[in-house]
């Protein structure tokens, strides 16, 4: 649908930073941990920049 992106990365097991910028919206960053043979859905939603 217009305004949603699907992403998938592969990364090594551990722990990550993932950030998310896009104009006119706010930064959105959190760390997450993947594990081995795994896959680690993250859903994120920008806000608008007020």
């Amino acid at each position: 649908p217009p305004g949603q992106d699907r992403l998938v990365v592969e990364v090594p097991e551990g722990t990550h930073r993932v950030q998310v910028q896009k104009e006119g919206y706010e930064p959105f960053s959190t760390d997450i941990q993947v594990r081995r043979e795994e896959t680690t859905p993250l859903n994120i939603s920008l806000r608008t920049r007020p």
